[in-house]
């Protein structure tokens, strides 16, 4: 326990008992002791000296002091930064108080007026008490008990304030920030007021508890916000490392519309580089800009909803934070258009730079094929699926209003967006918010989508994949359709013939006459949606050899087919009356098959020319696989 330069005072049973004026002129320091402060006992510094006088882990205890002509007279209180004159915003010198306790008992208003008050509660027992605390101090952890506090200049630090049944009066400070402010009081929580012409604003970051519906303007001019921070340390989900160059992009509707306010890149160590400050909504120096400030509510005192001073409403602000990485997952809820609900992410400490930032975890794409984007950018074609989505990512995270896809094995996901692949394409991509074009003479992969759907332009041919979507084939007639799967629906623009070799077609359209697809290899069409524009072709092979009793190829024996009953081909008509070859095969490669067809009266003959042989019987059902018969001929000589 010591007493340094402390002033006149007695020291009764182990308290130091002040009982008359001191104004000090001298640095002094009081360190564990206990203090009485009573009547006509001050304990004041003088600005004229510029000292600091420091208490630390003390209890003063403040009884009946004798009330001063204005209880707000700084020069007459029981505890004062200036003893000089009236002036409350006087800087020169401070009064100091750190793990101390403060208990005030008196009969009458009265106030006190402090600098530092670091992790330091003050109790009021008694009438109506107010705290004056000095510009410049340092406020973390202050505790108010049933004493209202007026705030004479911006503290250097106010984190962790907490306030209990006491509010707060900002009569001239053109800015006052806090954070992690506890406040709960009955009645007025803040009050502004009209000094400095009433420009005067109040700043909430990450109150624990504070009613903004309870505050007194009296100055149309009178501003008051809250809001919370973000400070975030990217890190890739798998290795645990930092992730650099993650894009993040902070908007708010606070203006008025959602507007851009600043865009930050995360550097080598996973933090968030950028020239905007959130926090002041200026721009400077571009550097690390850890903890980012979104704003949740202001004042709008052109409003009447709560009628206290001159009456307010508080206004809502949505956010949004947008982050984009070429090598990682978009994530859910930091999407362009999504808005920002997370609340404070991470903490910050009393200068407001980071204190504990939340690790944001950054899931690696899966998708990705070519990690290099300089490779990707070089693309001259994007003819698969994999180039095409490596592109389009890379050109999404460094592009504003573009179309988000996902990719799911080799097939695109392109939700709402049109996807046209065009083989005369001036630019290798373009994209907007609805719609991607990529260059390509031939595309192989395949599309989902929800109401997207997929064109093809210029000639650009479809060659493997699956398309759970429409496809527009704008690419020309005399062009072939290659093994595709699409579960929509098809639509030709051009009269002409289009073969499609293999896969298969839900539903083929044309609003045009004469377009007729050949369908080859096994391909498929469901459904005929335009039948009366598109005639469907399916030519098999429809083939009979004929071979002796040794295996040996017949050559110019008579093969002749006829349609038997059930099949789309009238009974009786003559399907194939051909010769064998060298190979003892007679055969029709352009059969057109419609349905399984039955066959009747069919046989293969050679009676004329030697060696002749008995007439063979042919029966049988011409397939979707066509016809493969081979029949063994007994020798007539």
């Amino acid at each position: 326990m010591t007493m340094v330069n402390m002033g006149t005072y007695t020291t009764v049973n182990g308290v130091q008992e002040y009982t008359v004026t001191n104004k000090l002129a001298a640095n002094g320091s009081a360190t564990d002791e206990s203090i009485l402060i009573y009547s006509t006992g001050t304990i004041q510094v003088s600005p004229a000296a510029a000292i600091a006088v420091d208490f630390l882990r003390c209890n003063l205890f403040i009884k009946d002091p004798i009330p001063a002509a204005q209880w707000y007279n700084i020069q007459d209180a029981s505890i004062s930064y200036n003893a000089d004159n009236g002036d409350r915003y006087s800087t020169a010198s401070q009064i100091n108080f750190e793990d101390c306790q403060v208990v005030f008992n008196g009969s009458s208003i009265s106030a006190i007026f402090l600098s530092d008050c670091i992790n330091t509660r003050i109790f009021n027992t008694g009438s109506t008490m107010l705290t004056y605390t000095q510009a410049g101090a340092n406020l973390n952890n202050m505790s108010l008990n049933n004493s209202n506090w007026e705030v004479n200049g911006q503290p250097s630090e106010a984190a962790n304030i907490k306030l209990v049944n006491s509010a707060i009066t900002n009569f001239l400070v053109p800015r006052l920030d806090f954070s992690y402010i506890d406040l709960t009081a009955g009645g007025t929580n803040l009050t502004i007021n009209t000094g400095n012409g009433g420009n005067n604003a109040v700043y909430m970051w990450n109150f624990v508890q504070f009613d903004n519906t309870k505050i007194q303007p009296f100055s149309l001019n009178n501003e008051y916000f809250d809001g919370v921070s973000a400070s975030w340390l990217f890190q890739d989900r798998d290795l645990g490392t930092p992730v650099e160059d993650v894009l993040l992009i902070n908007s708010s509707d606070k203006s008025g519309s959602m507007t851009e306010l600043g865009r930050f890149t995360t550097n080598s160590s996973g933090v968030t580089v950028g020239t905007y400050d959130s926090r002041f909504e200026t721009t400077g120096a571009n550097q690390v800009r850890d903890a980012l400030y979104l704003f949740n509510n202001y004042m709008d005192t052109s409003g009447s909803t709560y009628p206290a001073g001159v009456g307010y409403d508080i206004v809502s602000v949505v956010n949004q934070v947008e982050v984009r990485s070429y090598l990682h997952d978009a994530p859910v809820g930091y999407i362009v258009g999504d808005t920002y609900t997370a609340g404070e992410q991470g903490s910050i400490a009393s200068d407001y730079t980071t204190d504990v930032p939340l690790v944001f975890t950054m899931n690696n794409d899966l998708n990705i094929t070519e990690t290099n984007t300089t490779t990707i950018l070089a693309y001259t074609d994007l003819g698969t699926a994999e180039k095409l989505y490596d592109r389009h990512k890379a050109e999404w995270r460094d592009n504003d209003n573009y179309a988000l896809i996902s990719k799911v094995g080799s097939q695109l996901s392109l939700a709402a967006i049109d996807l046209t692949i065009d083989a005369t394409a001036v630019s290798v991509y373009t994209a907007n918010t609805t719609s991607i074009t990529g260059k390509a003479t031939t595309y192989t992969g395949g599309a989902t989508s929800t109401t997207g759907d997929v064109t093809t332009l210029n000639g650009a041919l479809l060659n493997g994949g699956t398309f759970d979507c429409d496809i527009n084939y704008q690419s020309g007639a005399s062009t072939t359709i290659t093994n595709i799967t699409c579960t929509g629906a098809v639509d030709f623009n051009a009269a002409g013939t289009y073969t499609v070799d293999g896969g298969s077609f839900n539903i083929v359209t044309s609003s045009v006459s004469g377009v007729i697809l050949v369908l080859i290899n096994g391909a498929t069409v469901t459904t005929n949606s335009s039948p009366s524009n598109i005639t469907i072709q399916n030519p098999v092979t429809v083939r009979v050899t004929a071979l002796d009793a040794s295996g040996s190829p017949i050559e110019n024996a008579r093969v002749y087919l006829e349609a038997g009953a059930g099949g789309d081909i009238p009974q009786g008509t003559e399907i194939l009356n051909a010769l064998t070859n060298a190979s003892g095969i007679a055969e029709d490669t352009a059969f057109n098959y419609t349905n399984n067809q039955l066959l009747q009266n069919s046989r293969v003959r050679k009676g004329t020319t030697p060696p002749v042989y008995v007439t063979s019987t042919i029966s049988g059902t011409i397939e979707s696989t066509g016809l493969n018969s081979i029949v063994i001929m007994i020798s007539d000589e």
